[in-house]
């Protein structure tokens, strides 16, 4: 999981607690990527204030199977990159982050087969003025 809470400092770092204890506690018990995710919107969206929100992409790597399933809300596209370098499949964040809608939120994740073994990649990229 990769997740970006809004606002800065003490009060983004709150909403991150319990989607932290919820990815935690549920991917230990094997559950679906879907219901972790609808889990921590629920979460977010009970007990946060209506301006907050958090970006997040969750992901299961499935070795023995050889698949991948991604859940990105909000986050810029995460990459799978081939031990060769290639990229082989490009996950666009399709969903909105966590805490916008209420129950009828539903997590709609990718599932891909990996051809070869490789690496998931996502890379910011900051545009703008000034120093920093």
């Amino acid at each position: 999981m990769l997740a970006d809470s809004t606002g800065h400092g003490l009060a983004a770092a709150l909403n991150l607690l319990p989607i932290n204890h919820i990815f935690y506690s549920m991917a230990s018990k094997g559950l679906p990527v879907s219901t972790i995710v609808e889990e921590m919107n629920w979460a977010v969206k009970q007990q946060s204030p209506a301006d907050r929100f958090v970006s997040a992409i969750v992901a299961r790597i499935d070795t023995r199977n050889r698949l991948i399933e991604i859940w990105n809300g909000g986050i810029p596209s995460a990459s799978f990159i081939s031990d060769d370098g290639s990229q082989e499949y490009r996950f666009n964040s399709i969903n909105l982050p966590l805490g916008i809608l209420d129950r009828t939120f539903v997590a709609e994740t990718e599932v891909i087969q990996m051809a070869a073994s490789g690496a998931i990649i996502n890379v910011f990229r900051w545009v703008g003025g000034g120093g920093g």
